[in-house]
């Protein structure tokens, strides 16, 4: 689960700069959750 979510950052970083961030921020706050949920 997390090297997918590591693998998916990284591809997703090189299509957009600014995006990336919100991104991110977005992604680890979904990951916690879902991690906190399990």
């Amino acid at each position: 689960m997390h090297a997918l979510y590591l693998e998916f950052r990284l591809q997703f970083q090189h299509k957009n700069g600014i995006f990336v961030e919100i991104g991110n921020k977005f992604a680890e706050i979904g990951l916690l959750s879902a991690i906190n949920a399990y």
